[in-house]
């Protein structure tokens, strides 16, 4: 295992340990976005592809926006709206039309995910849907 790997692999036991899922409640203009890019695949980590980020993971959060006022974290991964597993459609489907609604996140990967953004060569492997 490399450094890096040992290094990755601490920051998940570490953030494992503490996380439980937070639920936000969105208010927002009709058709208005969150103002978030995220993951829209499984992008692997570590060269033995043992951690990988997960689909949903929040990116990137832009100033100002609804995000960013909700209290939304770089790194944390919506698991569920309005109480319902989700996928990328019916994200789309369910933030365009509702003005209240509620995104529980994993926050475990906070700690990861700021760790893997200090470094260019890691950041460039991950791909990024904007919203």
């Amino acid at each position: 295992m490399s450094i890096l790997d040992s290094v990755i692999y601490q920051i998940i036991t570490e953030s494992i340990k503490t996380n439980v899922p937070n639920t936000f409640t969105i208010e927002k203009e009709k058709e208005a976005l969150l103002g978030i890019d995220f993951t829209t695949e499984t992008t692997p980590v570590t060269k033995d592809g043992r951690i990988s980020l997960p689909v949903f993971m929040i990116a990137k959060i832009k100033p100002g926006s609804i995000a960013q006022k909700s209290g939304l974290k770089i790194g944390s991964v919506i698991t569920e709206l309005n109480g319902l597993p989700l996928t990328i459609d019916k994200y789309h489907e369910e933030i365009v039309k509702h003005t209240s609604f509620s995104l529980t996140l994993d926050e475990s990967f906070c700690g990861l995910y700021q760790f893997l953004i200090s470094d260019p060569t890691l950041s460039e492997r991950i791909t990024f849907h904007k919203n």
